[in-house]
């Protein structure tokens, strides 16, 4: 008598492969874009608005809520007053020091 020979069970089909997927948001202009938007004060006490900051060197690089972009030599920023203004919209924006 020879053993009977059972073969495994199939795997499952693999899943979906990923799909990607474009999401759009429009912000209402009626909750303003300074309230969202980072304050970048000048020492001359001039108060530039950014939705995305980065350091480049000696630079504060920047762009604005309007889509442009601009730079700040980092010793022409107020850090104290940047840090405030944007402590009392509960935004972040850490600085390194030292430069």
């Amino acid at each position: 008598m020879m053993p009977q020979v059972v073969a495994p069970e199939p795997p499952p089909p693999p899943p979906e492969p990923a799909r990607p997927v474009l999401h759009e948001y429009q912000w209402s202009q009626a909750e303003g874009d300074s309230a969202a938007a980072f304050s970048l004060v000048l020492n001359g006490g001039e108060v530039r608005r950014a939705i995305a900051v980065w350091m480049q060197g000696e630079f504060v690089s920047y762009i604005a809520p309007d889509g442009n972009s601009g730079r700040i030599r980092v010793n022409a920023l107020n850090r104290e007053v940047t840090r405030q203004l944007n402590a009392e919209k509960h935004l972040k924006l850490l600085l390194p020091s030292g430069i």
